[in-house]
């Protein structure tokens, strides 16, 4: 039986071979590729989160017309979509310790 067989196979007697089916890994193998798979997953975690208009403005403080304005002086980096601006988290974070801000509380 090919492997095509047992993957694309129909009915009960298919089900039930996949499901017979077993494969020895020594102990450290099976470590070390569980140790890979973390890694991995790590990996295809979303870094960061995308704040909206309204959700950076929280974090920094600040109104809207001010946001406008800090943006354009303070070289923030933005993704337009549609007509929203969305700014990462850490982008705003980085603002804040290079700028020395508290969070809810601004100095210009």
């Amino acid at each position: 039986m090919d492997m095509a067989e047992l993957t694309f196979g129909r009915g009960a007697l298919a089900s039930a071979q996949m499901a017979a089916t077993y494969v020895a890994v020594p102990v450290d193998e099976w470590k070390r590729m569980l140790d890979l798979l973390e890694r991995l997953e790590k990996r295809l975690e979303p870094e960061d989160k995308w704040l909206t208009t309204e959700e950076a403005c929280d974090m920094l403080g600040i109104k809207r017309t001010a946001w406008r304005v800090w943006r354009r002086r303070f070289g923030i980096e933005c993704a337009q979509v549609g007509r929203r601006v969305l700014v990462r988290r850490s982008e705003l974070e980085k603002l804040m310790k290079r700028r020395n801000l508290n969070t809810g509380r601004v100095e210009m």
